[in-house]
């Protein structure tokens, strides 16, 4: 019994693609919904995963509207500057994260950004 090279080469070409479309699937759908029940167990809450544009579309209407509007010398800096992370945490509360391009998390507390600056990584990766 002889294994044509046809037959070996379609093996070997599924093995590639299942194991690249296990990959995208991880990358792309399993590892943040991950991390977020992760941060939702330590106590941050913030918006729900989405797929692909995640806050993109809200953050840039945030930014037009906040560019639209004139701002007086009394009014407070941060809507104007920051209006989607400004969004969030009046939404949210002081500990939140979003994800806009990339994790961020956004704290408000001096002493729990401190505590976060000084941890090393084998500590993160323990909790």
């Amino acid at each position: 019994m002889q294994i044509s090279l046809d037959k070996v080469a379609t093996f070997v070409l599924f093995v590639i693609m299942t194991t690249l479309s296990c990959m995208i699937l991880n990358w792309v759908r399993l590892r943040p919904k991950y991390i977020e029940r992760c941060l939702r167990k330590q106590g941050l809450v913030g918006n729900s995963y989405r797929l692909f544009f995640g806050d993109t579309k809200d953050s840039s209407m945030m930014i037009k509207q906040a560019c639209s509007k004139h701002i007086e010398l009394s009014d407070d800096i941060v809507p104007h500057v920051l209006p989607f992370e400004h969004h969030t945490m009046k939404h949210y509360g002081m500990y939140v994260y979003n994800k806009l391009n990339y994790l961020k998390i956004l704290l408000q507390q001096t002493q729990i950004i401190s505590q976060s600056l000084y941890l090393t990584q084998s500590e993160v990766t323990r909790s």
